[in-house]
């Protein structure tokens, strides 16, 4: 996070950044992923046309498109009915 280059703290959107642990977080035994749809771009918040967030894996880009979110719906649904067949299975 690059916080001299974001505005949202005048606005009150200071949360929008907050950081969670891995002990909070349950990834459901998947990787980060960059390209999520729920993933801020790289200069998301900007006061000064500047990057607000950068990777920690270099040449990694920060964006979201269409077809990230229909991939992204398609694992949620396999991840839904492997938990329904797990419980079906106890």
């Amino acid at each position: 996070m690059l916080f001299k280059n974001i505005f949202s703290f005048r606005l009150g959107l200071a949360y929008a950044f907050n950081k969670y642990p891995r002990s909070t977080i349950d990834s459901l035994g998947t990787p980060y992923d960059y390209r999520s749809v729920m993933h801020y771009e790289a200069y998301a918040f900007s006061k000064n046309r500047r990057p607000t967030i950068v990777t920690k894996q270099q040449g990694v880009r920060l964006e979201s498109n269409v077809h990230n979110a229909n991939e992204q719906a398609r694992i949620i649904c396999r991840k839904h009915d492997n938990v329904i067949n797990e419980l079906r299975t106890e």
